[in-house]
């Protein structure tokens, strides 16, 4: 549901993901079900390849992983999905981001009984949506402004 909702609005969408074969095959399987708009590394970009990519994209989502950090040091705008990980932590630092966190809503004594899978799947559509959209147009008009600012040589 989040990557037609996405589609709605960006013109395309990279899927990253691990060399693990089981992270390689679902991501073939999204970009199959969606077509071309959707595209991954299938596990192959290198730390070097995915901050370039990461320094181009408008914006990153996903969960608090190092990739996560990476889109941070990239300075690609961010929406954040946590789990039951301490954000005063492990937040995206030094760069606009979103934060989307089941604690929010549920409270931390009830956020904390609950697996970490369950939390997860506590997480609204709606939510990482908003996020998303802010941080696409935010992540839009930086790279104009970037754009205006070098012009043409």
């Amino acid at each position: 549901a989040l990557i037609v909702a996405l589609l709605d609005f960006v013109p395309r969408l990279l899927i990253s993901c691990g060399p693990e074969a089981r992270e390689v095959e679902s991501a073939h399987t999204l970009c199959d079900l969606f077509g071309p708009r959707v595209q991954t590394t299938a596990g192959t970009a290198n730390w070097t390849q995915l901050a370039w990519l990461l320094h181009r994209a408008a914006f990153f989502v996903g969960v608090d992983t190092a990739a996560m950090h990476l889109a941070a040091a990239c300075q690609c705008p961010t929406a954040a999905l946590f789990g039951p990980s301490p954000v005063f932590e492990y937040h995206p630092w030094g760069v606009r981001h979103w934060m989307i966190r089941p604690q929010d809503w549920l409270g931390e004594a009830v956020a904390k009984a609950m697996p970490r899978d369950a939390l997860m799947r506590e997480i609204p559509l709606e939510r990482v949506l908003a996020a998303c959209s802010e941080a696409w147009k935010y992540g839009t008009r930086t790279s104009m402004e970037s754009s205006a600012e070098s012009g043409p040589a």
